[in-house]
């Protein structure tokens, strides 16, 4: 059974958080092509459970057609698009006690890639 310190010391050992607050962090993955994505993590309770958002921005909403960003939601292996505060963001969201360290690992990295490869796309930007 995961807990959050827990989760937070393997991701301080691994990582430079750019963030790092009680209840949240943040940590910037790099890619093969110079460009980069600020991956933030929360610790949220629902359905009395402590859980983990995994949250990236993806654009601004006027430079992705909502309609078109929910039918790409059909297309993802892990996670979705969210339309929040003008933005949309690529989320994941699991619960704590059954987290693998490893996996969640390799479940930011693949936000993270995803949303920056939607950023290109939308933006043609490294923002976020």
């Amino acid at each position: 059974m995961t807990t959050w310190p827990e989760l937070v010391s393997y991701v301080r050992d691994k990582y430079s958080l750019s963030h790092d607050e009680d209840d949240r962090f943040a940590l910037i993955f790099s890619f093969p092509d110079d460009r980069s994505q600020q991956v933030f993590c929360r610790l949220f309770e629902a359905f009395d459970q402590e859980c983990v958002e995994i949250r990236t921005p993806v654009c601004e909403v006027g430079q992705m057609d909502p309609e078109q960003a929910l039918k790409m939601n059909a297309g993802f292996a892990l996670g979705g698009l969210a339309i929040e505060s003008g933005m949309v963001f690529m989320m994941y969201s699991l619960i704590l006690r059954d987290l693998d360290l490893e996996q969640f690992d390799l479940q930011m990295q693949v936000i993270g890639a995803c949303a920056d490869d939607l950023e290109k796309d939308h933006t043609g930007a490294d923002e976020y």
